[in-house]
């Protein structure tokens, strides 16, 4: 059987972008998420009560995950309703664009994203995601009015934290090409 949930939430925030061209050769853009969710009506016993069930459902027992057998019975369960912040929403995001053009020949850019400290809930636990800030950088070099080569770094510092609960960790990347416009 499926039930309905009571519990609501409402988030509020706010996002600002400030972009400035310097001049001809140098411009950048800064932009930010401030962010808090809010939950209400949250039953933090269905998280354990669903992963009781999902194992007893493949043969294990449930005592990992439930206080006794009763608990794996969903209208056996009472409900324990709580308001609370979602920390599962990092209540900042945000990045930045630098791009230089020395010539008319050359552009290197620099990319970066960061985000605060989150907390991946589910039904089989809790999954902590630390502060993280990424940075990239791309040189290309213009060839021929529609053509280009480039080489690119993304995650520089070689940051290997998960961005998201089960998400590969994901260290240095390296990328170089052509990119030709038709």
């Amino acid at each position: 059987t499926y039930q309905n949930i009571k519990e609501t939430s409402r988030q509020i925030g706010a996002t600002a972008e400030v972009g400035v061209v310097v001049n001809k050769n140098v411009n950048f853009r800064l932009f930010g998420t401030l962010q808090k969710t809010d939950l209400k009506d949250h039953d933090t016993y269905t998280g354990r009560k669903t992963a009781a069930m999902t194992a007893v459902a493949y043969g294990y027992p449930a005592s990992e995950w439930a206080d006794d057998e009763a608990d794996v019975q969903w209208d056996q369960v009472t409900p324990n309703y709580v308001d609370s912040v979602n920390v599962a929403t990092p209540s900042f995001y945000g990045g930045f664009e630098v791009n230089w053009l020395p010539t008319d020949k050359w552009t290197f850019t620099s990319t970066g994203y960061g985000f605060t400290e989150q907390t991946y809930i589910h039904q089989y636990g809790r999954f902590n995601i630390p502060s993280k800030m990424l940075v990239n950088l791309r040189a290309a070099y213009k060839f021929t009015r529609n053509g280009s080569i480039f080489v690119s770094v993304n995650n520089v510092f070689n940051s290997t934290s998960h961005e998201f609960g089960f998400m590969d960790k994901t260290g240095i990347q390296w990328y170089w090409g052509v990119h030709v416009i038709f």
